[in-house]
C-alpha cells in the first residue's frame, strides 16, 4: 500500500494509513475502533527499499501515529 501510494502520488508530502478492525472488550462488547493510524513523510518513503524492507518493521519506521498492541505481536 505504501509503495503504491508513493509511486502513484510522488508529489504527496506524506502518506497516512488508517485501519479499523472489529475488537471485543472483556465484557463481550464488540466495536470497530481504529487500530492503525500511521503516517510517513515523503523523505521517509524515499528511503524505503520496498522490494527488500522487513514487513515486520514497517510500523517502526513510521514518522508518527499509533499501532494497536495486537498488531505489534
Amino acid at each position: 500500500m505504501l509503495k503504491w501510494a508513493h509511486e502513484t502520488y510522488p508529489q504527496a508530502f506524506n502518506v497516512v494509513v488508517q485501519g479499523r478492525f472489529p475488537m471485543q472488550d472483556d465484557y463481550g462488547n464488540t466495536s470497530n475502533p481504529v487500530i492503525l493510524n500511521v503516517d510517513y513523510d515523503a523523505a521517509t518513503l524515499d528511503k524505503i527499499n520496498f522490494d527488500n524492507v522487513n514487513s515486520k518493521k514497517i510500523w517502526e519506521i513510521r514518522d508518527g501515529g499509533m499501532v494497536h498492541p495486537e498488531l505489534q505481536q
